[in-house]
């Protein structure tokens, strides 16, 4: 077990990342999926049903239906987006700061004082307040992975039905999960197959419980496959050597595909960033031990301890996920760097603990890069009222600001002047009906536009305007 110092230096770091994603919730997104998301799960929940399918991709697949009965469930509770920001954020956060936890206390080869550094990274802190459905697979996927550990430790039936559960329900959100879900099958085959050949019956009830709770949404999704997939473009190269950057997702590296190509333009925020670049090598330092443990332990099978084993199922999911992307052409958008973070987060953390004297002054410069770059990203998107890209956009308060200012006037023809809503029209109409703001049929009517406030500047935020 860590010792009380580094744990509770592991808390404090788990606890400042949850804060920084359950603060100031109107900085939040709302661009295209997440009021698709929000307005199917308010008309199930005013139709009284649940659904057993989710929206459909981009790639023409069906997502599952996790998501929306976690949304439909807030909507039992409140229909106010900032406190659902606010719910999903403490989700995520308790979620993803238990797997880190969980953990450290289950290899004890890790630092623990460095292992909650790398949930500072602006890409958890914006996953963690996304209304959408993907970003429920980062929780779930690290989740799984400690599960499944605890059960190679020590194997129960009850760790098994949870590890089942939380693989059920990852599925249940994005059929990525499979790069997840087929390693961890493959592996407890070869280690547990005679624990759990003895235990036949709790098995196959497991697989009965799983296979009844995903077959309503398999069917669904087999109904839509294949009517609007979309071919696979691009390079196969990139998408083979993609998930070999998770590090990624614990750094300032690429965020500026949310908040712009040019970011961060602050000279603090742009060396902070590209220190925090110190989370790619340490992730590839962290592969290069875990394969010399893996070589080690098929050549001696009394050293197949967890770290064999988390190592092994580590490599195994980043190689399993290089060939999947490679095939389908996948690369480029972080959030296919989810599934396996866990693993990412393993490497990078094992690596840091292998430094010797120089552990403590590597994880002291890149956490204290890693909280710049989240105060940058904070600060940024507050100042500019978000952004004119595709990949964030107005400010979900700010978006709520344009929408209870229309809902002031009579219901008629309005101009829109401004990309987000040119391209992305639902996040304006989803709006108007969460708050049912039907308009003021006294009013006159006006001539009204939304514009950019600034219409020469590059930020974000926007207004409705009277023109007549």
């Amino acid at each position: 077990m860590p010792s009380k110092p580094s744990r509770l230096a592991l808390a404090g770091l788990l606890a400042a990342g949850t804060a920084a994603a359950l603060s100031r919730p109107g900085d939040a997104p709302w661009i295209y999926d997440e009021p698709r998301l929000i307005v199917y799960a308010l008309q199930n929940l005013r139709a009284g049903v649940l659904p057993w399918h989710g929206i459909l991709g981009s790639h023409g697949v069906l997502y599952g239906p996790f998501a929306l009965w976690v949304y439909q469930t807030m909507l039992l509770v409140t229909r106010d987006l900032f406190a659902m920001v606010r719910l999903h954020a403490l989700l995520f956060g308790l979620g993803c700061a238990g797997a880190v936890w969980w953990l450290a206390r289950l290899e004890p080869e890790l630092d623990a004082m460095w292992g909650g550094a790398a949930l500072l990274s602006p890409y958890f802190w914006l996953y963690g307040r996304m209304l959408w459905d993907n970003t429920f697979l980062i929780p779930l996927s690290g989740l799984a992975v400690c599960l499944y550990i605890s059960f190679g430790r020590k194997p129960r039936a009850g760790t098994l039905a949870l590890l089942v559960l939380a693989l059920s329900l990852a599925f249940l959100t994005h059929l990525m999960s499979l790069i997840l879900i087929v390693p961890i099958a493959a592996h407890a085959l070869w280690r547990h197959g005679h624990w759990l050949r003895e235990r036949r019956v709790l098995v196959l009830t497991l697989a009965a419980g799983s296979a009844a709770l995903c077959a309503p949404y398999l069917l669904a999704a087999a109904g839509e496959f294949g009517r609007e997939v979309s071919s696979p473009m691009g390079s196969a190269w990139r998408g083979w050597l993609f998930p070999l950057l998770g590090g990624r997702l614990f750094s300032g590296l690429g965020f500026g595909y949310f908040l712009g190509d040019d970011w961060p333009v602050r000279p603090w925020g742009l060396l902070a960033a590209r220190l925090s670049a110190l989370a790619l090598p340490l992730v590839w330092g962290g592969m290069a031990l875990a394969a010399r443990r893996v070589s080690r332990g098929l050549r001696r099978p009394a050293e197949r301890d967890s770290a064999f084993q988390l190592s092994l199922l580590g490599l195994g999911t980043v190689f399993l996920q290089c060939a999947v992307y490679g095939l389908a052409k996948v690369y480029g958008h972080p959030h296919y760097l989810g599934v396996a973070w866990i693993f990412n987060l393993y490497f990078l953390w094992s690596a840091v603990s292998a430094l010797g004297r120089w552990r403590d002054w590597t994880g002291a410069i890149y956490a204290a890069a890693l909280a710049a770059v989240l105060v940058c990203a904070m600060a940024d998107v507050r100042a500019g009222g978000g952004t004119r890209g595709i990949h964030y956009g107005p400010t979900l308060a700010n978006q709520l600001e344009v929408a209870r200012a229309l809902g002031n006037f009579k219901p008629g023809p309005l101009s829109i002047e401004v990309s987000h809503y040119q391209l992305f029209p639902q996040a304006l109409s989803a709006l108007m009906d969460l708050y049912e703001l039907k308009g003021n049929p006294a009013e006159p009517p006006r001539e009204l536009a939304v514009v950019y406030a600034r219409p020469n500047g590059s930020d974000g935020r926007i207004q409705l305007v009277v023109r007549d």
